[in-house]
């Protein structure tokens, strides 16, 4: 099997993750150092990144954090339902960590 092989990719993620219905909520889990994961499905009235995380984390001040996600740093005004249908773990979650 190629290492590169980008049509069985997409048939394996377009079952896990399906871009046709809409979303009702995002299975989101925050990774933060020294605390629990926080595990909560996040609504769709909550848009970005900035949104989801303001409303589960109000006291982080967010601009002075690195949210990163998959190693990558993220932007706070990204949408989370289109974070979500790109880099959803298999376990249905996408995981966010937050370093204040």
């Amino acid at each position: 099997m190629p290492l590169d092989d980008f049509s069985m990719f997409e048939s394996v993620h377009a079952t896990l993750v399906p871009s046709s219905e809409p979303k009702r909520h995002v299975p989101l889990r925050v990774l933060l150092p020294h605390e629990p994961t926080i595990q909560l499905p996040i609504s769709p009235s909550l848009t970005s990144v900035r949104d989801a995380l303001s409303h589960l984390l109000p006291d982080i001040d967010l601009d002075a954090a690195a949210v990163r996600l998959h190693g990558i740093d993220v932007e706070l005004e990204l949408s989370m339902s289109e974070l979500y249908r790109h880099f959803a773990y298999p376990d249905g979650f996408l995981y966010i960590a937050v370093v204040a």
